[in-house]
Formats: C-alpha cells, structure tokens, sequence
C-alpha cells in the first residue's frame, strides 16, 4: 500500500484525463516550441486553451440569455408592435 501525502493525494484529485487526436497534439507541440510560445509545456497549452473556450461559451449563453429578456420585455411593454 503507497503511502502518499494528504495534500498530494487530493492534487491529483483534482484533475482528469482527456484524449485529443495526435494529430492535434502534434500541432499544439509545434506551437509550444516556438520561442516566446509561453506554454512550457502541452498541458498547460490545453488548459488555457480551454479555459478561453469555455469563457466565450459562457459569453455566448449570457447573450442569448440577455436578447430572451429583451424579447419579452418587448412583448410585455409593447404587445402590439411586430418584433423586429
């Protein structure tokens, strides 16, 4: 039985794992060796990089969720008017 710190063991908790094509993988090392890349590594390259799609996802829904409400205080305040 490994005896494994506390601390260390809740870190590794608190990721997962995900596959991507190697073809991908292969281009995400090809940026990550250029110079000045700033990613020192391809995991840290895939964090962010899905860290800023799930932002802009998140942007998406908020929009949507704002033009609804827009939609029906149209409808409310202006019933007889055509919706543009």
């Amino acid at each position: 039985m490994s005896h494994k710190r506390k601390g260390e063991r809740e870190k590794r908790s608190d990721y997962v794992s995900v596959s991507i094509p190697r073809d991908l993988a292969e281009k995400v090392d090809e940026i990550i060796e250029l110079k000045g890349s700033g990613y020192p590594n391809r995991s840290q390259f895939i964090q962010e990089a899905t860290r800023l799609r799930v932002q802009q996802m998140e942007n998406i829904f908020n929009l949507d969720r704002v033009k609804n409400v827009e939609k029906m205080l149209q409808e409310v305040y202006a019933p007889d008017q055509d919706p543009e």
